[in-house]
Parts: C-alpha cells; structure tokens; sequence
C-alpha cells in the first residue's frame, strides 16, 4: 500500500515560481514566490488559529527578531502588516538630558552661501 506524500505532490515547480509546504499538526501550508521583473512577490494561504486567522510569513521576508509587534491595518481588500510606530517619548527623554546651557552661544556666524536662482 502506497501512501500519499504531499511534499512530492508538490515537488514540481514551474518556472520562476518556487513553492514551499509546511506541515504542521495535519495541517497544509503552501507558500509561493513568483519572481516578476526582478522583485518577489510572495503569496501564502490564511489558516485557522484558534478564533483567529494567521498568515506564515515565508523565512526570507521574517524579521530579524521574533519580539517585533506589529500594526495590521486593512485598506479596502488589503491587510498591511508592518513593524510597529516608535513612540516619540524616547526622543523627549534624550533632549530633557540637555542641559540649559547647550546651544546658548548659538551656532556661531553662519555665512549664507550664494545660490542660483530658479
């Protein structure tokens, strides 16, 4: 009795197209990459989490850290993923370490370079 193997059935690769299966607790994954004009354009399928659905993220498009939070925001039919905002609160700490003194000579004499006109 033969069994079937999914990661042969999906061994064939067309061209410029490169095709990945994951298989994790009975469960089918498939990713693609489609080279267009020099860039990848990388597709996947959404799978059941729990409540939630999941997208994989193929290994060559994954962040470097895995601690990353991230916004998703959906724009008409598209879902966006990408890196959370950094606050600013981080920036006002560093110019309350200034001290009343920094910059009080000013920046000193500037000359005004001559420019062409438009």
């Amino acid at each position: 009795m033969t069994t079937h193997d999914p990661l042969k059935a999906w061994s064939a690769v067309a061209a410029h197209v490169h095709t990945r299966i994951y298989i994790e607790r009975q469960i089918v994954y498939s990713t693609s990459t489609v080279h267009t004009s020099g860039t990848a354009m990388h597709t996947t399928r959404v799978f059941k989490n729990g409540n939630s659905q999941a997208v994989r993220i193929p290994a060559d498009l994954a962040y470097d850290r895995s601690d990353v939070e991230i916004e998703i925001e959906r724009v008409g039919d598209e879902i966006r993923i990408r890196p959370m905002r950094r606050p600013l609160t981080g920036v006002l700490k560093k110019f309350a370490k200034f001290g009343p003194d920094f910059m009080a000579e000013g920046r000193g004499e500037q000359e005004q370079a001559e420019r062409e006109g438009l």
